[in-house]
């Protein structure tokens, strides 16, 4: 997400992975510098999610 909340990719969603290392590629070409947010949202059955998000500063 971008400073102002907007959702500028999603990489998967409702989609169940085995515990393991993951990565992947997000490509800022069109965007412009400045602070994005990356959210990690994960829930297992019926327990509360778990949501993580940390800042990161974009520079061309």
């Amino acid at each position: 997400a971008d400073a102002r909340g907007r959702k500028l990719k999603v990489f998967l969603e409702e989609i169940f992975l085995e515990s393991g290392f993951y990565s992947f590629d997000w490509s800022p070409e069109y965007q412009s510098s400045g602070v994005y947010f990356i959210t990690l949202q994960a829930q297992l059955g019926d327990y509360l999610p778990i949501v993580m998000s940390r800042k990161m500063i974009y520079l061309k």
